[in-house]
């Protein structure tokens, strides 16, 4: 036998199934605290936690006719705020790490930033160098992680390679720019 509160849950959920703006609403304001809380204590960024409880709540409503509960709607929204929130922290993280990667590869030994007409003069000699990886799919691998901020699994989709593949890719890519910019001293 059902509880009181799991009968009511069951019931906003049928409605929401068949499309009711009502449900979805009392939905809302019935967990919207709830999974903002979830979210934050994750992701420690307001904007971030609103952001990603609305993705939910969008979700949602997007996938109503075609949502199998067979627990708590709240619990399973939850779960959902979480989960998405650890992949947001992993991504995150990717993207620091490329990025340090990234300046590690191109950093210079100058203790003045350079002038605006150095800095065109490097942007065009890194833009030549890379565009010089002879491997097409290395220099496109390459784009996507350093210029588009993709993950090494996004590019591998988008390319239809294993990430292994795309990895070994990137290498090559890093060893050949690394031998057209890394001038040794004279």
């Amino acid at each position: 036998m059902q509880s009181p509160q799991e009968n009511a849950d069951f019931q906003l959920l049928m409605l929401l199934r068949e499309g009711s703006p009502s449900a979805f609403a009392t939905i809302y304001d019935q967990c919207y605290k709830r999974l903002f809380a979830e979210a934050y204590s994750h992701l420690n960024n307001i904007e971030e936690a609103e952001d990603m409880v609305q993705e939910v709540f969008i979700w949602l409503w997007q996938e109503r006719s075609r949502l199998d509960i067979h627990s708590s709607l709240r619990g399973y929204l939850v779960r959902i705020v979480k989960y998405k929130s650890i992949d947001a922290i992993r991504k995150r993280e990717q993207t620091h790490r490329r990025k340090q990667q990234f300046n590690q590869l191109f950093s210079s030994e100058a203790v003045l930033p350079p002038s605006r007409i150095e800095q065109q003069e490097l942007q065009q000699e890194l833009h030549h160098a890379i565009e010089g990886i002879s491997s097409t799919q290395s220099r496109y691998a390459f784009k996507l992680m350093y210029v588009e901020e993709k993950s090494g699994r996004e590019i591998a989709l988008e390319m239809g390679l294993k990430v292994q593949s795309v990895k070994n890719l990137l290498q090559h890519a890093r060893k050949v720019l690394r031998k057209k910019l890394i001038k040794p001293d004279l």
